[in-house]
């Protein structure tokens, strides 16, 4: 049994309101016992079951424009996806003309093995 203090200490780690100090000893004592790795797991599916099961809610404008700007300043740069070659298809074609002769020619074998052997 886990004792209450450690229940709620667990708590806040799932929720991510302990220092950095406070999660690196809770984690080395989640290291040593089982018990509290299954209380902390079993916490972490409950929190995420509860924040699913909120209604969807619409981002109002200036919300959205504060979140859009902070991530304009971000030091790091944000990576673009490649567009699609009109030519993507190409590689999948070939290797789908490769697939149609291979099974072509295996099928032929079989029915001359089939023959030779009647």
């Amino acid at each position: 049994m886990i004792e209450e203090a450690l229940q709620e200490t667990a708590c806040f780690y799932v929720l991510g309101l302990l220092d950095e100090a406070e999660s690196r000893g809770f984690e080395l004592e989640m290291e040593r016992s089982s018990e509290l790795r299954e209380f902390v797991a079993a916490t972490n599916n409950a929190t995420l079951a509860l924040a699913r099961s909120a209604p969807a809610q619409d981002v109002s404008p200036e919300a959205k424009g504060r979140l859009l700007a902070s991530l304009q300043q971000l030091s790091v740069p944000v990576a673009e996806f490649p567009k699609r070659s009109r030519l993507a298809f190409v590689p999948w074609a070939l290797a789908a003309c490769l697939a149609l002769i291979l099974g072509m020619q295996y099928s032929a074998r079989q029915k001359e093995q089939l023959a030779s052997q009647a």
